[in-house]
């Protein structure tokens, strides 16, 4: 199989501001990523979305598609990626569905109505005025899709990583709630994940609030300082995503919504 990914653009070229370490760091093997994935398969289950069938799938700013991976790899999906940062996208590998340099407000005839779910993981949070966003993403769907969206949450822990990587702000669930329902779209279910993080977030605001550089509070904040550091994290997931089922707080709040009709 070829490890060269073909990128097809659907959208005029645009650069997005990202910066484009973080798609260093973010693999599936960093504890953070492996937690949500964890947080997400929780959701999928007790929601009845069918992990063996061969759903149509959109990943909205996939990046350098890392959860492609994970989708592709524990289910029957074919996945689309779809991103506007050209620097992510050449490091997404191959998988079952395209790689697509596609701004979804475009609204290509191609893709709209298309899919069985949409994901749209660690974007609304650096957009200024999510609702057109959102609305494009819901436009995505067949009728009866969903959409499934994932931001960091806590206001009281924004901090210096948080400038860094370009959020404008974190959420609790009122507020994702509220923002998926002027987008058009009910929720039907909102949910903490990451509750045993919280206190590392309150540390992280700390240190790194006695740091200037931006590359530096970009790796202090994401990358864990040792390799067993990063293993116990992944304990960690292991074990709140098993016993915390339905935790009050978390350092990120995911939300699986319809399109209203």
């Amino acid at each position: 199989m070829s490890t060269t990914t073909t990128i097809e653009y659907l959208s005029t070229i645009s650069g997005t501001g990202f910066i484009d370490q973080w798609y260093e760091l973010a693999d599936a093997k960093h504890f953070w990523v492996d937690w949500r994935f964890l947080a997400l398969s929780t959701l999928l289950k007790t929601s009845g979305i069918p992990l063996d069938q061969p759903l149509q799938v959109l990943d909205i700013a996939s990046g350098n598609g890392v959860l492609r991976e994970q989708l592709e790899s524990s289910t029957n999906w074919k996945v689309d990626c779809a991103d506007l940062n050209a620097a992510g996208l050449a490091q997404t590998r191959p998988g079952r569905g395209k790689t697509l340099y596609y701004n979804i407000e475009d609204r290509s005839p191609l893709h709209v109505g298309k899919y069985d779910l949409v994901f749209a993981f660690d974007v609304v949070e650096h957009l200024p005025h999510p609702e057109a966003f959102l609305r494009a993403c819901a436009d995505h769907l067949k009728p009866g899709g969903k959409l499934l969206v994932n931001v960091p949450a806590l206001q009281s822990m924004y901090s210096n990583y948080d400038r860094a990587v370009g959020h404008i702000r974190r959420y609790n669930r009122a507020s994702l709630r509220l923002e998926l329902e002027e987008a058009g779209c009910d929720t039907e279910r909102v949910a903490y994940w990451g509750a045993l993080l919280v206190p590392v977030l309150a540390v992280r605001k700390w240190v790194l609030s006695l740091l200037h550089d931006e590359q530096q509070v970009l790796r202090t904040g994401f990358k864990p300082p040792a390799h067993f550091i990063n293993t116990l994290f992944r304990a960690l997931a292991f074990v709140e995503t098993r016993v915390l089922r339905r935790p009050w707080l978390g350092s990120s709040v995911m939300a699986l919504a319809v399109k209203r009709v």
